[in-house]
Order: structure tokens, then sequence, then C-alpha cells
């Protein structure tokens, strides 16, 4: 029985050091197609409106690391094209939490859109982190619409 457990052993200990360890996390992208909706076989029609709000970065600050696990951008702008209007907001300096990008709001109110038939995706572009997401997620969140997607492109 002695020689068995030892094999057994041997053969574990060859097997971990022959395997490779992938981490998939960060390396996985996410293609997510733009023109079709998630919500099945519900719809009736693939021919909705749609609201794209694209992030990009407009100007990326400085990252200031005040201690260790603490990574913030200073004099961050991100800007949000919907078609060819641009909204523009610095993620950390928000100036009214409850209403972050009242211009985005204003002239999403202004198109007068069913909010719980359109759905709206967000498209984070090279350079987006989670923050600049996160301040736009917030208000997308406040137009009380059913269907909120990510898109991602295909840049590097």
């Amino acid at each position: 029985m002695t020689p068995m457990i030892d094999l057994s052993f041997v053969l574990l200990a060859g097997f971990l050091g022959v395997m490779n360890f992938a981490t998939l996390e960060g390396r996985v992208e996410g293609q997510l197609p733009k023109n079709r909706s998630s919500c099945g076989t519900r719809c009736i029609s693939d021919c909705r409106p749609k609201l794209d709000l694209m992030l990009f970065v407009a100007d990326p600050g400085t990252l200031r690391n005040a201690y260790p696990g603490d990574r913030a951008y200073l004099g961050r702008r991100i800007r949000i094209e919907v078609g060819q209007h641009k909204f523009y907001y610095s993620p950390d300096e928000v100036p009214d939490p409850h209403d972050p990008i009242p211009e985005l709001r204003r002239f999403v109110q202004a198109m007068d859109l069913d909010s719980s038939w359109v759905p709206i995706s967000i498209d984070p572009r090279k350079g987006t982190v989670y923050n600049d997401v996160m301040v736009l997620l917030d208000v997308v969140h406040r137009f009380d619409n059913e269907e909120i997607v990510f898109a991602s492109s295909l840049e590097n």
C-alpha cells in the first residue's frame, strides 16, 4: 500500500509541476455586439432606437499614490459622446453626487424617449477605468431604464 501512495504523490507532484496555470482576469476581451439587444425573443422589433454612450479619456490627469492601495487620478476629465453631442465631467470632482452630469441628464430628458423601452449601451473606450464608468452608470440608472448593456470596442 505504501508504494502505491508514494507513486500517486509523485504523479500528482509531476502533473502540478508541468501544468500551466492561466490567469483569465484581465485577459478575456468582451466583444459585445452593439446592434443587438439582450432581451432575447420578447422583443417585438430589433429596430428600436438606442442610446449609445461612448466614454473617452479627454485628459488623463496625473496618477497619485498616497499610500499603497490608494490610486487616484488628479485632474482627470472624461468625454461622453452621444452621436455628435459631447459632455465632459471629472470623476473625482463631481459637484452634486445626486446629479453628477446634469448636462447629460437634461439632454436625455429633452430627447423625450420612453426610457423603459429604449436600451442604453455604455461603451467605455481605451484608457477608461472603473470609476469613470461608475459615475456614468449612476446617471444612466436614474433614467429608470429596463435595459442597460455594456459594449466594448476592438481597440487594443
